[in-house]
């Protein structure tokens, strides 16, 4: 990473959200699950830590989106971009990933989801209740295009009208 990308990126200190969202072969760890290494004090082989975690960045962390405020651990969805689309004319998407079960159902993470979808974000969700459930999230006015073949490809929409 070069030294600018680096200086653009903030700080997570104290935020340990990702540490349950994401996957971590090296270390045997699920998605959706809590990694052993974390506690409230944060990672505990942080010095260490498997390779794939030192070089994980969340959208919030690069500044993709969201603000002081809206950092993973705070809202509760840890948030990355997404660089594939089905086709060029797709909008720029965001996989959001519950960091809590229920988050997403709260205030902080519906106001997150509704900027996002104002601003021609589609925003695909992952959260843990029994097993991983992924939504897509479109704002009607504006995706209904893109909204209409993710459903032709037998994939679960939420139409928003904000």
């Amino acid at each position: 990473m070069s030294d600018e990308a680096e200086a653009s990126i903030r700080s997570c200190e104290g935020c340990s959200a990702c540490c349950y969202t994401h996957a971590v072969g090296e270390i045997q760890k699920w998605e959706f699950s809590t990694c052993t290494s974390c506690s409230e004090a944060g990672c505990g082989i942080y010095p260490s830590r498997p390779r794939a975690c030192g070089s994980y960045f969340c959208a919030w962390a690069v500044n993709d989106i969201g603000n002081d405020d809206e950092r993973p651990d705070k809202v509760g969805v840890v948030c990355n971009t997404l660089f594939t689309r089905f086709t060029t004319d797709d909008p720029p998407s965001i996989l959001m990933l519950e960091a809590w079960p229920g988050a997403l159902d709260e205030r902080p993470a519906q106001a997150l989801l509704a900027r996002m979808l104002a601003e021609g974000i589609s925003v695909r969700t992952g959260t843990r209740d029994g097993a991983p459930r992924w939504q897509y999230h479109v704002l009607e006015q504006t995706m209904k295009p893109f909204g209409q073949m993710l459903e032709k490809n037998n994939l679960k929409v939420v139409w928003h009208d904000i």
